[in-house]
């Protein structure tokens, strides 16, 4: 049998059947893939190491995940303020009518937004408000 990794308890074949679960292999596919039995593999997987690494690894790509959305998410703030500090109304305005669009907040979004009409300044105090009170 293959050396073990004194981390995990897991031989790098066990590594590698995790990480071939984790990113969505099945069982199956992941036996076949590795070229052994499938009850080799459910053997393997009721044992304490292997759900150990498994929930490690499953943690690793969720906070991954997460890292990822807040930084997608601090993006999107900074063009959004980077547009409502804009000196040009229409970017202000295409910015506000795509976001009402898609919050689906009422007609004013429906409608085609004139710089310093009322519709405009509506929208303009709308999302100053959502981005300074998220």
């Amino acid at each position: 049998m293959d050396k073990v990794n004194t981390e995990t308890g897991l031989s790098p074949l066990q590594e590698k059947a995790v990480g071939l679960i984790v990113t969505g292999k099945s069982y199956s596919d992941t036996a076949k893939e590795l070229k052994i039995d499938r009850s080799t593999l459910y053997a393997w997987s009721i044992k304490i190491n292997f759900q150990a690494y498994y929930n490690r690894l499953i943690s690793d790509v969720r906070q991954d995940v997460i890292n990822e959305l807040h930084s997608f998410h601090l993006d999107a703030v900074r063009v959004i303020r980077d547009s409502l500090n804009s000196k040009n109304n229409a970017v202000k305005s295409r910015l506000l009518s795509g976001l009402l669009r898609s919050w689906k907040i009422g007609k004013l979004a429906t409608q085609t937004q004139e710089p310093g009409s009322r519709s405009f300044v509506l929208m303009m105090n709308l999302i100053s408000d959502l981005i300074q009170h998220p």
